[in-house]
C-alpha cells in the first residue's frame, strides 16, 4: 500500500515537472502526414513532398511553397559527427529553399513557436545544405531565435565563393552586426554534408550569452558571444529556419535548399518541479 502511494506521488510530480517544461519541442518530422504534391519532374531526393508550413505548429510568411516536408535521402555516413544515427533513404525531414518554387520574399523563413526564457534553453538540429543545380543562385540559410518578433541571434550559412563547394559560417547579434566564424569548418561548410548544430543560452549579467557548436563527420567548430541588451529572462518566442536571397530580389533565387531533421529545443529543467520531486522522494522514504 505504501509502495503504491509512493509511486502515485512520483507519477504526480513527474506530470507536474512535465507541465512546467511544456515548451519543449522535439521532432523527427514523422508525425505530420505527407500529402501528395504534384511535381512535374520529381527528383529522386524528394519523391513525395508537401508543404511544411501549416503542419505541426510550423508557419511561414512566404506565399509560395518554399518550406516542405518529405521523404529525404541522406547519402554518405550512417552517423553524424556526434555518433548519432543519420536518417537514411526514406526518412521524413523538413526543408526550406527554392527547389519547387521561387520565394515570394527575398528574406523568408519557416518558423515555430516556443515561449520559454533564453536562459537555460538548448537547441539541436541535424542539417544539410544542397547546392543549386538548375539555377545560378546559391542562397543563404541558417537559424534564428526571436523575441517580440525580432531576431536576437541568427546563425547563417552563406555562400561566399560563388558555388565552389563551401559556405561561410557567421552569426548576427540583435543589432544585425555580423561576426565571421573562424576555424575549421568555419569557412568550409560543404554542400551535401550532414552537420549537427547545437546552441545553448545562458545569463551573462543582465545580458544573454550563447555557445554554439557545428559538428561534421570529421571536424567541428565552437563559437559564441554575448547578445547585449537581450534580457536572459525574456521569452524566446520563436525559432526559425532562414532562407535568404543575397541579391535582395526574390526572382534571383536558386534551387538550393536546406534539409533539417532530429530537431529539439528544450528549456532549462524546472527547479520548482525538481524540488517537489525531491521532497516527494524524501516523504516516501520517511513513511517506510
Amino acid at each position: 500500500m505504501r509502495l503504491a502511494k509512493s509511486l502515485g506521488l512520483l507519477i504526480l510530480w513527474a506530470h507536474l515537472l512535465s507541465s512546467l517544461n511544456a515548451a519543449s519541442y522535439i521532432t523527427g518530422f514523422d508525425a505530420p502526414a505527407i500529402l501528395p504534391f504534384d511535381v512535374p519532374d520529381p527528383t529522386p531526393v524528394l519523391p513525395d513532398v508537401s508543404q511544411l508550413a501549416g503542419q505541426d505548429g510550423w508557419s511561414s510568411p512566404d506565399a509560395n511553397m518554399v518550406s516542405f516536408i518529405g521523404l529525404m535521402d541522406y547519402p554518405g555516413a550512417s552517423q553524424d559527427g556526434l555518433g548519432d544515427p543519420v536518417p537514411q533513404a526514406g526518412s521524413r525531414a523538413g526543408a526550406i529553399g527554392g527547389l519547387f518554387d521561387i520565394p515570394s520574399l527575398a528574406t523568408t523563413n519557416v518558423n515555430h513557436g516556443y515561449g520559454d526564457p533564453f536562459q537555460g534553453t538548448t537547441f539541436e538540429v541535424l542539417f544539410r545544405v544542397e547546392e543549386s543545380v538548375d539555377f545560378a543562385g546559391d542562397d543563404s540559410f541558417g537559424w534564428s531565435f526571436l523575441n517580440a518578433g525580432d531576431p536576437r541571434l541568427s546563425i547563417a550559412f552563406e555562400d561566399a565563393t560563388g558555388g565552389s563547394g563551401d559556405l561561410e559560417i557567421a552569426w548576427y547579434d540583435d543589432f544585425g552586426t555580423r561576426f565571421q566564424v573562424a576555424g575549421s569548418p568555419g569557412s568550409a561548410l560543404f554542400y551535401g554534408d550532414a552537420y549537427t548544430l547545437d546552441v545553448s543560452f545562458s545569463a551573462s549579467g543582465s545580458d544573454t550569452s550563447f555557445s554554439a557548436t557545428i559538428t561534421g563527420d570529421t571536424d567541428s567548430v565552437t563559437f559564441g558571444g554575448t547578445l547585449t541588451g537581450v534580457d536572459p529572462t525574456s521569452s524566446l518566442d520563436t525559432f526559425q529556419a532562414d532562407y535568404i536571397v543575397p541579391s535582395g530580389t526574390a526572382a534571383d533565387a536558386g534551387d538550393n535548399y536546406m534539409i533539417f531533421d532530429n530537431l529539439s529545443i528544450i528549456p532549462e529543467p524546472a527547479v520548482p518541479g525538481m524540488l517537489l520531486l525531491t521532497l516527494s522522494l524524501m516523504v516516501a522514504r520517511r513513511r517506510r
